[in-house]
Parts: structure tokens; C-alpha cells; sequence
């Protein structure tokens, strides 16, 4: 089917749900979970909302000038869905004995991202000044090595 994500950031979601279980991958797939249940809740008013709709005005022109209740009711496919990529991810899971572990440099580096995001964060309040100055001249952060 269609997907709306980029092939990394597909490719970062899967990771995420193949890995959950992991430490590091607890917070990100709860996350991933919260943006299915915002999207679910979303459809839900929409359907609701066409209910109305139909209920008080039936099948005349809407108030902004759509066709009201035909226009409506197409709002509530899967199209309409904004995280449809992460309901598909599910498509693609593959039994959990399947699942290599992660490596020890795999996770090594997971763990140092971490560690750099925190001390990225225990510097948010610093002035701006000197979070510019890790910045690299080419705008990215860099990363610091917290094993020193």
C-alpha cells in the first residue's frame, strides 16, 4: 500500500516495535502506541461528528458549503488517517523467536545516544550561546562522548 513515512522513518518505527522489550525502546514504542490511539480517537469524532450530521440535517448541503453528510462520511477511511503507516507496521512483524538480540555494539550505542540525549537535556538551560557552541558549522548537534 501507500506509505506516507519516509523509508527511514519506517524503518525507525519497525525497529521500535521489533524491539520494544528493550530499555531503551520502552518510552519510543509507548509513544508510537499514544499516536495510534490519538489517530483511533480521531476517526471515532469523525464518525460521531457524521452521525450528527446526518441526524440534524440529512443529506442537504453542509454549513461550509461541502456536500454536508456525502462529504462527511468520506472523511472516515483510512486515508483520513494521519499515523496510517504505524497501524501497517503490524503487517510486517514477524514471530519474536525470530528476532536476532541486539548486538553488544548495538547496544552500546544505543546506550551512548542516550546518555547524549540526557546530557543534551541537562544543558537546555544553559544560554543559547552555549548550546551553539555545540553546534557544528554544518547545524548538527555533535555528540559527546559521556565515557570520559
Amino acid at each position: 500500500g501507500e506509505r506516507r513515512f519516509t523509508h527511514k522513518a519506517f524503518q525507525g518505527a519497525m525497529m521500535i516495535s521489533l524491539y520494544r522489550d528493550e530499555p531503551r525502546f520502552h518510552q519510543p514504542y509507548q509513544i508510537l502506541q499514544l499516536l495510534m490511539d490519538i489517530d483511533s480517537l480521531m476517526v471515532k469524532w469523525r464518525h460521531n461528528h457524521v452521525m450528527l450530521v446526518q441526524r440534524m440535517i440529512g443529506s442537504k448541503m453542509g454549513t461550509g458549503g461541502s456536500s454536508g453528510y456525502q462529504y462527511l462520511r468520506s472523511t472516515v477511511s483510512d486515508r483520513y488517517k494521519v499515523f496510517l503507516d504505524l497501524f501497517n507496521l503490524s503487517t510486517f512483524l514477524i514471530p519474536r523467536v525470530y528476532i536476532p538480540p541486539l548486538t553488544t555494539r548495538m547496544k552500546r550505542t544505543l546506550s551512548l545516544l542516550e546518555g547524549t540525549l540526557t546530557k543534551m537535556s541537562l544543558n537546555d538551560s544553559q544560554d543559547s550561546d552555549d548550546i551553539e557552541d555545540g553546534l557544528e558549522s554544518s547545524g548538527s548537534v555533535q555528540m559527546f562522548n559521556i565515557s570520559q
